[in-house]
């Protein structure tokens, strides 16, 4: 699976982390940035297309043989994988990525759209769990906190770090913590295997109506 964005991400880190894809998609989240995705097979294919925003709509495309897409890839080589992918209408991108592997089972955005959000072989995170770590992101959040986000999200310190230096940052993470609500009190949680998320309906500091939820990391991540 080749995931990248529109924004860095810090991604060489997070090739070591157990869940590399969950928390690209969690600073992509946090950076607004969109995104494209495609899992290449030995002969430099995908049969899907994926790309979108966090905030603004996404879209996955399956290859019924018309050529939209096309990838040039020699494969995997010393811990990487470098290519290039050209979608005839809606992005061209080139690549050279560490190769990660996740201790956790990871899915791909073809998965999240077809309804399987984590891998079935998780176990389901408890309802206070999925709480508690909404609690913690929102707190940190509207305190202007990025270590405590980053860091209630289960990042590893050096990823904190790097993450922390990336050039606009600060004016991202900004939008990011007025997306959280007061008072934001927490709707019941849903929970399904390696998955948990949660609501909350109140008004913006701007005073919009309005409502916000979050997702946990996969149970099995700690």
């Amino acid at each position: 699976m080749v995931w990248v964005a529109s924004e860095p991400i810090a991604s060489p880190l997070l090739a070591g982390s157990a869940c590399p894809a969950t928390e690209a998609r969690a600073l992509a989240v946090l950076r607004d940035a969109g995104y494209a995705e495609v899992t290449i097979d030995g002969g430099a294919r995908s049969d899907y297309f994926a790309y979108g925003t966090m905030f603004a709509g996404q879209s996955r495309e399956s290859d019924v043989g018309g050529g939209y897409w096309t990838i040039d890839s020699t494969g995997a080589r010393d811990g990487r994988i470098a290519g290039k992918v050209h979608h005839k209408q809606y992005a061209r991108f080139e690549f050279d990525l560490p190769i990660a592997h996740p201790t956790v089972t990871q899915v791909s955005e073809s998965d999240r759209m077809q309804g399987r959000r984590t891998a079935a072989d998780l176990p389901a995170p408890a309802d206070a769990k999925v709480i508690a770590t909404y609690e913690a992101i929102r707190a940190a959040a509207r305190a202007g906190d990025l270590r405590g986000v980053l860091e209630a999200q289960g990042f590893a310190p050096e990823a904190v770090r790097a993450i922390r230096g990336l050039a606009g940052i600060d004016t991202d993470f900004a939008a990011f913590a007025d997306r959280f609500f007061a008072p934001g009190a927490p709707e019941e949680p849903s929970v399904d295997a390696g998955y948990g998320g949660v609501g909350a309906r109140a008004r913006t500091p701007r005073e919009r109506p309005s409502s916000t939820g979050t997702s946990s990391r996969p149970a099995a991540s700690g």
